[in-house]
Order: structure tokens, then sequence, then C-alpha cells
């Protein structure tokens, strides 16, 4: 069945769902975007309660100074947020001080706030895994907790605990070093589109990719991709499924840490893995022996001063003057009139052609409403992608695939203050370690405007360690109160949510969904198909990533001469020297 209705149909209005239909649009695609809940923006909303303006969950725009948001934004939006440097990271102690976050080997030896003997400790192993990172090893496969040396204090414990959590939505036993160190700035994220590739994808110019070169429009390696799902796994990004795979993986990452070391990565474990330290190391060293010497003297000092001096990633990080919906905003101003959004639209089924049960040629071809059908040539599922069972017949291996995506529940509790209270008096954010932790701050001190005359709104995140989130509402605020007695009485307004932050957790086991799927026609995007940064930035990574895959498929249409705007803004102030 054929209907020329919509070039593409995008499942959720989030920002990942407005990002894919804003470039897509522009063009020159006729775009149905479905989204099921009354208002578009997702987690990329705020709103006002009682007169104070609150966030959904607290933010904090990453990857500002050349990460994929400025790509998107460069290229796609016709107007842009204005964005305020975000400031530090702090620590709020027990007796209700502040400290800057630690961030370096220096700043961890001075940090009172932990015993002196575990900072001696967390330091040597700081800079040991700093170090190694920096030669290009990787530890993607190594957790916080295995990568720790045994004898910490619980304070310490709890410390790296917490700061896994806000990294990753998990546990310190589940989060990957690489993922401490990317979030933190030691690391670089994985490897993005060069700014060539990406403008060649903009202005219709060749792209290739690495899942099958350049297929200019030629669809033979594009439907091996998805015609023959189990048959082609090694070629797609969707081998994470595969459990004989995924062990392999691991084995392999495992032994990218030197159990020699100070970083290492088997000092929690049992006595009998203790015992094959000597194998491992050696192993460690034959993988590594070309990663262990530095190109030269000066890579090698820089690497040193790095781990000594490092400042964190906060000189690219952000706020937007209005809220996180003035990105939402801006999306939305930017689309043409070949947009149509639709909400209190929930997509049901994806109708699809073809073979049955995932089999042959199947294609996805529209959307089912309860009200309506909708036709299209692409399909672009922008909702939880462990949810796309539920709307059409998969192979049963990417439905197991699917099925090991962690979701992480957070809880946020916001107050309307009415003064502006020296507990507050920073820019920047906080994070609170001990007892019950959370991490947020004062939005209003960014834009006055989201707070009445003299007041002041803050948004505090915390990540229960069990799922039932409504059951520590209560305890969330008790917690802000008892540490920070004196702006209770100040409080004029109580707003809380629960919500999933990612629609993936980052953890050393947990699945991510490939953009391609194994339907002809369909892709997927979001933050439960990229691993880098967080919230709206990964939500970009995932954008910029769909757009390679559709133009090296030959399924970017490319209806007008639109080639981009081509601009290059400033979105935060130049770094002082």
């Amino acid at each position: 069945m054929q209907n020329d209705d919509y070039d593409v149909i995008v499942i959720g209005g989030g920002i990942s769902g407005l990002l894919s239909s804003l470039a897509l649009s522009k063009h020159g695609n006729r775009v149905l975007v479905l989204e099921k809940d009354d208002i578009v923006g997702g987690n990329c909303r705020s709103y006002s309660v009682d007169g104070f303006t609150v966030d959904t969950g607290p933010h904090a725009i990453t990857a500002l100074r050349g990460g994929p948001l400025p790509m998107l934004m460069d290229q796609y939006f016709d107007t842009v947020p204005s964005f305020c440097p975000y400031g530090n990271y702090y620590i709020r102690s027990q007796d209700a001080q502040l400290v800057r976050c630690p961030t370096n080997v220096r700043d961890f030896l001075t940090f009172d706030y932990l015993p002196v003997a575990d900072r001696m400790r967390l330091a040597k192993t700081i800079g040991s895994v700093m170090l190694k990172i920096s030669r290009g090893i990787d530890y993607s496969g190594v957790s916080v907790y295995d990568c720790l040396p045994d004898g910490l204090k619980p304070e310490t414990l709890a410390f790296a605990d917490t700061f896994s959590l806000f990294m990753s939505g998990c546990s310190m036993k589940e989060t990957s070093v690489q993922r401490m160190a990317a979030g933190a700035g030691v690391a670089k994220e994985k490897d993005m589109l060069t700014t060539e590739e990406y403008l060649a994808i903009v202005n219709g110019g060749d792209h290739d990719d690495e899942h099958g070169g350049d297929h200019d429009g030629d669809h033979g390696d594009y439907d091996n991709n998805r015609g023959d799902y189990d048959n082609n796994r090694n070629d797609h990004d969707n081998n994470r499924g595969d459990s004989a795979a995924r062990a392999e993986k691991k084995k392999q990452t495992d032994e990218s840490a030197d159990p020699n070391e100070s970083a290492d990565p088997d000092e929690h474990a049992d006595h009998d893995k203790k015992s094959k330290t000597k194998k491992k190391s050696d192993s460690w060293r034959k993988r590594n022996a070309d990663r262990k010497t530095p190109e030269n003297s000066e890579s090698f000092l820089k690497a040193i001063r790095k781990t000594m001096t490092h400042k964190g990633g906060f000189s690219t990080q952000g706020y937007p003057i209005g809220g996180i919906q003035a990105i939402t905003d801006c999306a939305i101003k930017s689309m043409p009139s070949s947009v149509d959004i639709l909400t209190g639209a929930r997509a049901q089924t994806i109708l699809t052609d073809g073979g049955k049960d995932g089999s042959g040629d199947v294609k996805a071809i529209g959307v089912e409403t309860a009200d309506k059908e909708y036709y299209a040539d692409l399909v672009i599922h922008t909702g939880f992608a462990s949810a796309l069972p539920n709307m059409l017949e998969l192979p049963v291996s990417y439905v197991d695939m699917l099925k090991g995506i962690k979701h992480t529940v957070s809880l946020s509790v916001w107050i309307g203050l009415d003064e502006k209270r020296p507990e507050f008096d920073y820019i920047g954010s906080e994070v609170q370690f001990e007892e019950m932790p959370y991490w947020g701050g004062s939005i209003s001190n960014y834009d006055s405007s989201l707070a009445p005359d003299g007041c002041q709104t803050a948004g505090f995140a915390f990540i229960p360690r069990q799922q039932d989130a409504k059951a520590k509402i209560g305890d969330a605020y008790n917690e802000l109160f008892t540490l920070l007695p004196d702006i209770e009485k100040h409080v004029v307004m109580r707003h809380d949510q629960i919500t999933v932050p990612e629609k993936a957790a980052i953890t050393v086991s947990g699945e991510f969904a490939d953009i391609r799927t194994p339907i002809r026609n369909l892709y997927v995007a979001g933050t439960d198909t990229d691993k880098r940064s967080m919230g709206v930035t990964r939500a970009a990574y995932s954008v910029v990533e769909l757009l390679g895959k559709l133009q090296a498929d030959g399924c970017l249409k490319r209806q007008n001469d639109f080639k981009g705007h081509n601009f290059s803004r400033p979105y935060l102030p130049p770094i002082k020297s």
C-alpha cells in the first residue's frame, strides 16, 4: 500500500525526535511527528510552578564548544538559545560547607573530606589510569569498583559510588572507568564524524561509514545488514546481543588494564583470580605493547601535567537562558511548514510490508495510532528502543539485545525560595555524596527570570537505590532540609518529578541499540543508541549519527537545494588564558 502523504514519520517528540525532524525537514522532506503526551520536549522541557520555572530534572549542557549540539544548531537552527557558562561543580559536605569538586591528582591529595590514606591511594590510582587512558588504553570493560584500591573507608566508597550514579545512572560496580574519565573530560568520547564528514552529509556529498562504506543509494549492503540480521551481526554494532561475542569482548577489555599496577581491576576479586595476576599481566603487556610508550617525550610530559592540573570539562558546559525549554523552542521555531506535530498520538504499531516475523525483505511503511494509519517512506523511532517489540515483529536475537538495555529512574525535587539564599550563592551545581546523594543547584542564578523578583529556584536530582522513587520523595526533601536547615522556612514552592533521565544507562554490561534496525526503512535515535555524554548532548550525538547512517544507506532524501546554514556561532565566551 503506497501513500505519499509523508516522507518521514518520527515516533516521539522529545529532543531526539525534534532534532531529527528538524534536520530531515530542512532538506525538503515532509515529516510527521507523533508524540504520545500532550506536549513535546520530553526531558528537554521547562514549565511554571507557582510562578517559579522548573526544568524536567537538573541539566548541564555539555560539549558546547564543537560538540554535536552546536554542529546541529549551526547547520539547521534558524534561531538559537543563549547560553551562560555553567560554572563549577562543588561538593556539599555534611557540615554544609562547599568545596570545589576534585578533578586531578593534586586536588585529591588536598581534598579534606576524604581520609588522608584514602586520598593517597586514590591519587595514585587516578594518576595511573589517566596516564594509561592518555596512551589510548580502553577501560570500557573495567568497572569503577574493580579499579579502586583495597581498604578504602565507607565515605570514600560513597564518593566514588555517587559520581558513578550521576555519570552513568548506575552504581560504581556497573559504571565503567572509561565513562567516568570521559565525563570528567580526561578521556575523549568515542570519535564523532569529522567536520568534513558532517558537512558532506549536510551538503549532500559522499560519506563513507564503518558499516559498509559508500552505499551511493545502492541498498545491497543495506539489505544484508537487515535482511539476515543474525548472519551479519559481526558487521553490525548490534553484535552486543550475541553472548559469545560479548564474553570475548569482556575478556579482551579485562586485559586492557595492567593487574600489577595501582589501577588493578582485580584488587577486589577473590583469591583464585588474584593467583592469575602474572599470566594476566603478561597478556596485558603483549596486547598493549604498542601503546605503552608515548609517541614522544613532549606528549608524555603533557599527559603527566594533565594528571596533576586537569580542571575538568567544565569550560565546555553551559546552561540555556530561559531554561532547558529554550532549546526545544528554538528547534520548533526553526522547523519549516512541512513538519506536522501531533500530540496525544501514541504510536501503537509500526506497519511493515514483506516477509513475516522479521524474515525476508521486511520494510517499514508507516505507523498506526488509535485513530489512524499514517504512511511514509521512512520511520524513525525516538522513544524507548526497548519498546519496539511491542510495535512490530522482530528477530528474536534483536529482541534479546533490546532486553539488555538498562534504565535508571531519577527523582528530582524543586524548591522555590522567597529570597536569594547564601547557601546557593554560586554559579554551577553541587553534589552531596553521603547519606542520600544528590546533584543540583539554583537555575535562577543563571537567569533571574526563572524565579519571581528577589526569589530563587533550585532543583536537585536523586537516584534512589530502589526503583520505587515515589516512596523516597519525603526522604529527598528531608535530606535537603536536614543538611541546610535554614532554608526550609523560606520555601514557598515544592515540586517533584520522577523521570527516566536517559533511555539507557551506561554500564559495563548494559546494551545500547544500533541506529539501524533489522527492518528496512526503520531507524532508531535517542539516548539509548549512543554512549557519549548525557541528556541533550547525547541525544544530539545520536541524531548526527542518524544522519550519517541515512546518508550512507541512501535514505537521506533531498528535495530542495538546502545545504545547511554554515554558521559558526560562539555559544560560550572564549576561555581566558
